[in-house]
């Protein structure tokens, strides 16, 4: 059978025009049937509403509340509020836009205490209204206000352009914080809020020459009210309070009075014996010796609970403690700054990767008694001694919380030891040492005590020349025609790298300690055309050059690695500078006489 396909979809469309022409003409005779129900509806005396509120919910404030609601359907326009026992009404407009957000508005006006409301949304000319919601909320005012009290100051300390607050107890849940009133260094008027939780308020760049603050304590009376309430301000009075005598000097201060530090590696921080690793016993010639080749500090790693009790009170040894301090006084004795550690220790050793709740109190409570007996042996140094927490500790980013809770407990520890601790500088690690992980993930602790902080870094790198037996021996980019270089990992590396540690702290007034840095030499393999092993040292000795300088240069203090064996330096039985490695230490030299800090 034949069949003519155009004739047909043609005949198909007109089938399809039809249907929908009939469809049409069926509904606007139910519509108009609907609105004549419709009035006959109202005739009868039904009557027609808005849609009303869903999820109304209302949060207490000062002789007001805030009411969040839904109202999806948009004729409503506006919100009327009456009061229970009032004829009075509030007619609150409602926003317009995207009704599937929650409205937040605010009803004023209320009485203090209960108060039952009335709501009902109409249309915008007021004659259609929503089914009416009946709700209540009690409010707080004078009478809240008047029992409120200032928290008490229990000692202020005013030094260079910092203010010092200590609180005394939060004594109800209802307080929230202080609210302090005071001129920056340029005369402005400024105000800093702080938790109650906080024991201690600590403000910069204020403004001492007026020898007095105000503050008002500031109390929420619920949890979900929207306005908190403050005290009638106050005025407290101080007098400036220099540091104690000897310890005068701030971070800053010490940062820049060390021209080049020096690491006594591989000894005291070794679990079973200061000489085990091949070093000889530390002598005063030694550090005189250290002073001598033109370094300014020595870091001291050291082990403590290897010689601690094992019986839960982790008492250090006497013998222990005798001979760290000994040690401490060779360097002090010889004018040097000195930064006293923990290295191969429990911290560094702790697994940030795999822990639990009971090994992080472990570990937190031996830091504070461990670090509590070495800052009581300690206490009357003078600003001379610094202490950092740990070494290298291999934190990921997961565990950085845990790491700042350690990290934390040791700086609460030295400073609630009272005495000269209350006011030396405290050096804490960042994560691995690492400079890339610092700037990922660094969560830096509160120190209540102002510009005593420090932070410390490592830099060993590129480490196919710093740290590989063969690797590479050349760095630097006037080297690579004497060899191979690793190549982005040179001179522009070392800027781009310290102007991250600036821009995350020596910006902000905290000094980096590089702790370590260095190239390898005891164990280096050396070339076999003199020439190049010449231009391989030479290049050594520039690496050294200018990691130093350009490390002043980005606010980091300097501090070679020497352990005596891979990265030797100093000629520790003859207590001298190895002969072979003069040129390094005039690099060194140059270096930190070239490099300047930035504050």
């Amino acid at each position: 059978m034949n069949i003519n396909y155009k004739k047909y979809i043609v005949m198909k469309n007109k089938l399809h025009t039809i249907l929908l022409l009939f469809v049409c003409f069926l509904s606007l005779f139910a519509c108009e049937d609907i609105n004549d129900k419709h009035d006959i509806y109202m005739r009868d005396g039904e009557e027609l509403h808005v849609g009303k509120m869903d999820s109304l919910y209302l949060y207490p404030g000062n002789l007001r509340a805030q009411l969040k609601c839904w109202i999806t359907d948009r004729r409503s326009v506006w919100l009327m509020v009456q009061k229970d026992n009032s004829e009075e009404e509030q007619w609150i407009s409602l926003p317009e836009g995207n009704r599937e957000d929650s409205i937040v508005v605010y009803i004023e006006g209320l009485d203090e205490g209960s108060n039952q409301l009335t709501f009902m949304t109409t249309n915008e000319d007021k004659s259609v209204f929503s089914v009416p919601l009946k709700q209540s909320v009690t409010v707080y005012g004078e009478k809240f206000q008047q029992g409120l009290m200032q928290r008490t100051v229990e000692h202020v300390e005013a030094a260079e352009g910092f203010l010092r607050i200590s609180w005394g107890p939060k004594t109800t849940e209802q307080l929230v914080g202080e609210k302090i009133y005071y001129k920056d260094i340029n005369g402005k008027e400024c105000t800093h809020v702080t938790s109650a939780d906080n024991n201690v308020s600590v403000i910069s760049n204020v403004d001492l020459s007026a020898g007095m603050f105000e503050y008002s304590s500031l109390y929420l009376p619920v949890s979900t009210a929207v306005d908190t309430f403050a005290v009638n301000k106050e005025k407290v009075e101080y007098t400036i309070t220099p540091r104690p005598e000897g310890m005068e000097k701030n971070a800053i201060q010490i940062a820049k009075e060390i021209k080049l530090g020096w690491n006594l590696g591989n000894s005291l921080e070794v679990g079973s014996g200061e000489t085990a690793w091949g070093n000889p016993k530390t002598t005063k010639e030694l550090i005189t010796a250290v002073k001598n080749a033109g370094f300014s500090a020595v870091r001291i790693p050291c082990i403590w609970t290897a010689y601690a009790s094992n019986d839960g009170t982790y008492k250090i040894q006497a013998d222990r403690m005798a001979r760290v301090k000994e040690v401490v006084d060779y360097c002090i004795d010889n004018g040097l700054y000195v930064i006293l550690n923990t290295m191969h220790d429990w911290i560094d050793k702790f697994n940030y990767k795999e822990y639990d709740e009971n090994k992080v109190i472990e570990a937190d409570n031996k830091i504070k008694i461990v670090w509590g007996q070495i800052a009581d042996n300690f206490n009357e140094y003078g600003d001379k001694l610094l202490f950092a927490f740990a070494n290298e500790c291999d934190v990921p980013r997961a565990a950085m919380p845990v790491f700042k809770r350690f990290e934390q407990t040791f700086v609460d520890v030295v400073r609630k030891s009272g005495g000269n601790n209350l006011y030396r500088t405290l050096v804490v690690q960042c994560p691995m040492t690492d400079i890339d992980r610092a700037y990922q993930y660094m969560d830096l602790v509160t120190d209540p005590t102002p510009l005593s902080l420090m932070t410390e870094v490592h830099y060993y790198t590129p480490w196919s020349f710093c740290g590989v037996n063969e690797g590479t021996f050349f760095w630097g980019e006037d080297y690579k025609i004497y060899g191979q270089i690793e190549e982005g990992y040179q001179e522009d590396y070392v800027c781009s790298q310290f102007n991250k540690v600036r821009e995350m702290f020596t910006s902000k007034g905290i000094p980096v300690v590089l702790g370590e840095f260095g190239a390898q030499y005891g164990n280096k393999v050396k070339l076999e055309d003199p020439e190049l092993q010449a231009k391989a040292e030479e290049s050594r000795a520039y690496f050294m050059q200018y990691v130093t300088e350009q490390a002043k240069n980005y606010g980091l203090i300097p501090f070679i690695w020497d352990d005596g064996w891979n990265f030797p330096l100093m000629d520790r039985r003859n207590c001298k500078v190895i002969e072979t490695r003069q040129m390094d230490m005039d690099a060194l030299n140059k270096g930190a006489e070239a490099g300047v800090y930035p504050f």
